[in-house]
């Protein structure tokens, strides 16, 4: 079946929660313009590397694999393997990409039947993500 594949060369960010305020009595919400430039920067990063046509429609399941590279603490020890068990949660940073590709790299995330994710040290901040269908 279908494969993309690509990476985001972007720190990961995790999905922030909408924000509400009032204003002149006025309630508004709205989305931190760091969760959206993230969202945007994958979404761009999707259409340099497919075309439009390159997408899954539905009925097409997708099984999702999301590869979260972030930056070693200096204050790490260097001689023995550490994982990333800190903030911010690994399923926030699946929600920035579900979102930004829900209805661009597939038609709704109704359609990722299974998911695997994980969060690495490395040397270069990015996002791997490989969608297949089945």
């Amino acid at each position: 079946m279908k494969l993309i594949a690509f990476e985001v060369l972007m720190k990961p960010t995790a999905k922030a929660r909408a924000r509400t305020v009032v204003h002149n009595g006025i309630t508004r919400s709205y989305t931190p313009s760091k969760t959206v430039d993230s969202e945007n920067m994958i979404r761009v990063t999707y259409y340099d590397h497919y075309l439009l046509t390159d997408r899954f429609s539905k009925p097409t399941a997708i099984k999702l694999t999301c590869v979260f590279v972030l930056s070693k603490p200096k204050s790490a020890p260097k001689k023995r393997e550490i994982l990333p068990t800190t903030r911010p949660d690994i399923d926030n940073y699946i929600k920035l990409v579900l979102d930004s590709l829900n209805g661009y790299a597939f038609d709704d995330d109704s359609q990722i039947i299974e998911l695997h994710a994980s969060k690495v040290y490395g040397d270069i901040p990015k996002i791997r993500i490989q969608m297949e269908g089945v």
